[in-house]
This record gives C-alpha cells, structure tokens and sequence, in this order.
C-alpha cells in the first residue's frame, strides 16, 4: 500500500490547519508556531491546495482572520467568496490595462518640462531602433509595400493601433476600386514614422 504522505516542510504547516472556520489559524500564530515568515507560509498553503488537493480556506481576506479546512459546503463557499472578489477585481485591472489608451492618461498629469519631454522621447527612439535591429530584416519588398495585416503580424500590434499612427501622420494606401478593402502601408514610411533614420 502506497503511503500519503506530505513533504516535511508542507506538512509543518498542514499540520496547524484546524477543521473547521469556527476558530481558524492567523497567519501571525503560524509564523511564530513554524518560524516561517507569511510569504513562505502563503507558498505553502498554495501547493497544499493546488498541487495536493487540500481545500485550505482563508488568509488575508477572511474575515475570521484565518486559514481552515472547511467541514462543509457551507465552509467551502466562505472561503472561496473572498478569493472570487481578489479574482474579479483582477480582472477588472487586468482590462483595464489592456484597453488604456497609452496616451490619454497624461492628462492628470502636470506638464513636463521640454527637456524631460525631449529625454523621454529620445529614449523611446532609442529602444524602437535597438528593437528594430533586433528583428529579422524585412524581406525585400518588389512594391515596397507591406499591407495592414503583415504590418500588425511584424510589429505585435492592434488595429487599433494603426489607427491611432494614421491619425498622427503615418499615410495609408488603398486601391481606388470601390469593392478593394485591403489597406497598404510603405516599408519606408513606417521606419520614418517610427524614427529610424532615412527609412532604411
């Protein structure tokens, strides 16, 4: 018969876990039971959880203030609500993050000063560039041209994206044909507008 058994330094702290949310652990009562500090105690109740199965219940969130082993349906649910708040609240960060818009956000900001302006812009020309040369060269081009998709492909970039760089003096090219949708972009318009010298 194979025997259960927890890794000693799991089971140092699966061991303290009471049964039950009535009278719950704190986190402060195992660092000083174990002499463990609260991020290593944290680690472990996760691979208790995730990589043993153990349904440990609590922490930082739980208004007991502390960690269980639920008895019940009911137990379990406790638990979990506060870890469903944490998971929606992320996520809610999480897109809003992805749908900033990357330059909006300087309005709440005080203007900066022309040569912190000039500091920052050199230095996201000079990431671009070292980015750039980076990248495997773009296959020479018969046209010179390189449509919307291929250019969001090579650069990781959204529509979106493109839109805006439009707006801000980057030409688009299209065939003067009313059923055509596809949009054309110059190679050599694109290093310009990203600040490579001469487009090459």
């Amino acid at each position: 018969m194979i025997e259960n058994k927890l890794p000693e330094h799991l089971n140092k702290v699966f061991k303290l876990l009471p049964l039950g949310m009535d009278l719950p652990i704190t986190g402060a009562d195992m660092e000083r039971l174990t002499g463990l500090d609260v991020r290593t105690i944290r680690e472990h109740i996760r691979q208790l959880i995730v990589d043993y199965g153990i349904p440990v219940c609590g922490g930082r969130d739980n208004k007991q203030g502390g960690y269980y082993i639920p008895q019940n349906e009911v137990e379990r649910l406790a638990g979990v609500l506060p870890l469903q708040k944490q998971y929606d609240q992320e996520h809610k960060r999480i897109h809003a993050l992805l749908t900033a818009d990357l330059k909006d956000w300087r309005k709440y900001m005080f203007s900066l000063s022309r040569e912190s302006e000039q500091d920052l812009t050199h230095g996201l020309l000079d990431i671009v560039g070292k980015y750039l040369e980076g990248r495997e060269k773009v296959k020479p081009r018969l046209t010179g041209l390189i449509t919307a998709q291929q250019l969001k492909n090579e650069l990781d970039i959204e529509y979106k994206t493109l839109q805006r760089w439009e707006k801000h003096g980057l030409r688009r090219y299209q065939p003067p044909i009313e059923d055509s949708k596809k949009i054309f972009y110059r190679v050599s318009d694109i290093l310009i507008f990203l600040g490579v010298e001469n487009g090459r």
